[in-house]
């Protein structure tokens, strides 16, 4: 301030301001739909989130920068720094009132009331800031900041403190420390009537900064409804280069002279990345406003931190992204907070040396914290397994040539354990790890060995697999049936029969507590005599055994019993033969020389005609062959014929010697015998 200061920032119309004075009331964080930003005030209080410098104070739930006083300075930043992201992005909204003024009355348009105040953010320290014509800003650096002045400092009302001010009612970027205002397109003078902070009226204001395309817009309004244009606009930035890096302290300076007023900051809303601030149309809660940070050197040489979410509207889950410097290992890397706001990670060193890093938690809004851990050199790593052979039919894992007092440890490919044993032994030995939950033919596998004082072994993987089942041995195919046994079946284990294109046409399962034979009823078209088929075993957790090959062959029918070849008619009776069965005759020749078939539905007698006729004392040969059976063994049988009728009256003339026998069949011979059964007389009935 000097004795060229003249009139007041923003002149107004008093009527206006009363118009708009009392109406604006601040924007309340609602529950639901709630978007988390950095930090929030919607009044501000002692609550140790902000470093307040020179004459900055908590008045009146309000951030009062500097009372009405003259030569005053005051700052306030965030104690915590925020990280910032996409190339130092950031949005934030926040309502400022500049009323009381008084001191010196200047010139050139100026009145009392000075000098306004800036919207920093910088790297320097949270106890940044001065006072005077740099409204606080003036040296700090890095820094960049949106200036709200209402003291014009340049000739010819202000030679020795210019800062080439287009006016007393101005807005502007400036950075590092510097207000001289160079750039014609970096400030702006504000002549609307929506502004007048003269009697106290809050004044809402937006700074957005969008690191993707360098563009910073500043907007303004007498009421908490985001204007859709900027006041200033300001393009080809690059602040994450101005700032040097992305975690920064965010806040306000201001100061007065010989003329002054009251600088407060009524609200304020901060996000640390670009994302412009809407009270109206969007509820936003408080991020956590810390992270307590804690570690503990574990027996494998990891370090666990365990990071607890502070304060904030929640902190049960909340997303932190923690990462750590100088090559150490952070898994996971990023986290969610349970349900007492606790998260927790491992810290690896991946070196052969002792390390030190700083391990950074950065939650929602950018709020972090840091820690500085020193991880000894790590132990040696155990050598990993070999030759291991998982069984899914027994559901072990063994492990070969496992070091006395080592730890086995198998692993699903989900990364959890499922079995653990150790080698109590003291010397190297094989360890077999019996797997609960059981395995199955082909799971993938990984498998660790960790030695006494050493870290766990790279995780090798294998497959597992089950044990064949033992093949059939004994295989009975009748094709009369249509029915395959298979004998010696273990108990719970499955046959399937296969036909020669290998498919199964039948299957059957051992379903009672011990071995047995199993029989396979083969549907469909059944089994034919000579049919070539395999046959397989399927025990309980056991992969399919070999084929075993079988041959289906029907019954042999039961063999003919009485059978009676009548020479006189030519004709052979076959007695009890099965319905449907038939008969065949066979000649001394083994030629067939009659057939015939049971047509009824029960057993019975067979009648056979010999078509080339029999001779007495033929020999023969009679077989049945029953449906879906062979044909049995043959029955020999010889040809008989009938006896004659005997005589009944016979007239024996010795007078004419001669015998008349009375009542001959046609074509019948009559033999007469003496004493002596000798033929002595013969004649025929040729009628």
């Amino acid at each position: 301030m000097n004795n060229l200061r003249a009139r007041r920032f923003w002149c107004l119309l008093a009527i206006f301001t009363l118009l708009f004075s009392g109406l604006t009331p601040m924007p309340e964080v609602k529950a639901s739909g709630t978007n988390y930003i950095s930090f929030y005030y919607t009044q501000f209080v002692n609550d140790g989130r902000l470093k307040m410098n020179g004459s900055a104070s908590i008045t009146g739930n309000k951030l009062q920068l500097t009372p009405a006083s003259a030569n005053q300075g005051g700052s306030a930043f965030n104690n915590k720094q925020v990280s910032l992201k996409n190339n130092s992005s950031f949005s934030t909204y926040f309502t400022f009132s500049m009323p009381n003024k008084g001191g010196f009355q200047g010139s050139g348009g100026n009145d009392k009331g000075a000098d306004g105040f800036v919207f920093v953010v910088q790297t320097q320290s949270s106890s940044a800031g001065s006072s005077g014509s740099g409204l606080g800003f003036a040296g700090i650096t890095p820094s960049v900041g949106i200036e709200f002045d209402t003291w014009k400092n340049s000739p010819p009302e202000d030679n020795a403190t210019s800062k080439n001010d287009p006016n007393n009612n101005h807005i502007a970027l400036v950075v590092n420390g510097d207000n001289y205002h160079s750039n014609a397109s970096h400030v702006k003078s504000v002549a609307s009537p929506d502004f007048n902070p003269d009697n106290g009226a809050p004044v809402h204001a937006w700074v957005d900064y969008n690191g993707t395309t360098g563009t910073i817009q500043v907007r303004l309004s007498s009421t908490n409804v985001r204007p859709a244009s900027a006041e200033l606009e300001v393009t080809g930035l690059n602040l994450r280069n101005t700032l040097g890096k992305d975690e920064v302290y965010v806040g306000f300076t201001a100061a007065t002279g010989g003329a002054y007023q009251t600088h407060n900051i009524e609200s304020w809303y901060f996000n640390n990345e670009y994302g412009p601030i809407d009270v109206v149309n969007n509820n936003y809660g408080q991020a956590p406003t810390d992270y307590l940070i804690a570690s503990q050197l574990q027996p494998d040489g990891t370090v666990k931190v365990t990071l607890t979410a502070v304060n904030g509207t929640v902190q049960s889950g909340i997303p932190i992204t923690v990462t750590a410097t100088n090559g150490a290992i952070v898994q996971p890397g990023t986290v969610i907070t349970d349900a007492n706001g606790e998260a927790f990670v491992t810290v690896i060193n991946p070196t052969e040396n002792e390390i030190t890093t700083t391990v950074k938690a950065v939650g929602p809004g950018g709020i972090y914290t840091t820690l500085d851990i020193t991880i000894p050199k790590p132990p040696a790593k155990s050598a990993p397994p070999a030759n291991v052979v998982a069984n899914a039919t027994t559901d072990v894992v063994n492990v070969p040539n496992v070091p006395a007092g080592a730890t086995v440890k198998v692993y699903d490919k989900l990364g959890a354990v499922i079995g653990t044993a150790t080698n109590s032994g003291a010397s190297a030995a094989a360890v077999p790890v019996t797997i609960a939950g059981g395995l199955t033919h082909t799971q993938a596998i990984d498998v660790t060995i960790t030695e006494v004082s050493k870290l766990e072994s790279d995780k090798v993987e294998f497959i597992a697999q089950a044990d064949a089942s033992a093949p059939p041995v004994v295989i009975t195919a009748n094709s009369t049936t249509d029915q395959v046994v298979v004998e010696d079946v273990p108990a719970g284990a499955t046959v399937k029969i296969y036909n020669e294109l290998g498919t199964v046409i039948g299957t059957a399962t051992n379903s009672g507590g011990s071995t047995a034979d199993v029989m396979v009823n083969i549907g469909g078209g059944g089994l034919t005599v000579g049919q070539e088929i395999d046959a397989t075993i399927t025990e309980t957790n056991k992969l399919e055994s070999t084929k075993t090959p079988a041959t289906a062959v029907a019954e042999v029918s039961a063999p003919p019993v009485v059978v009676i070849a009548n020479s006189t008619t030519d004709k052979v009776v076959v007695k009890d033969v099965p319905a449907g069965a038939t008969v065949n005759i066979y000649n001394e020749q083994g030629i067939v020389i009659g057939t015939a078939t049971n047509e009824g539905g029960s057993t019975g007698d067979v009648t056979v005609n010999i078509p080339t006729g029999l001779n007495e004392g033929q020999e023969i040969d009679a077989t049945i062959t029953e449906p879906n059976k062979l044909e049995s063994t043959k029955t020999p049988a010889t040809a008989v014929a009938e006896v004659s009728a005997p005589p009944v009256v016979v007239i024996a003339n010795s007078t004419t010697d001669k015998v008349v026998v009375k009542d001959v069949p046609a074509g019948a011979t009559v033999n007469i015998y003496n004493e002596l059964g000798i033929v002595i007389g013969t004649a025929t009935n040729d009628g």
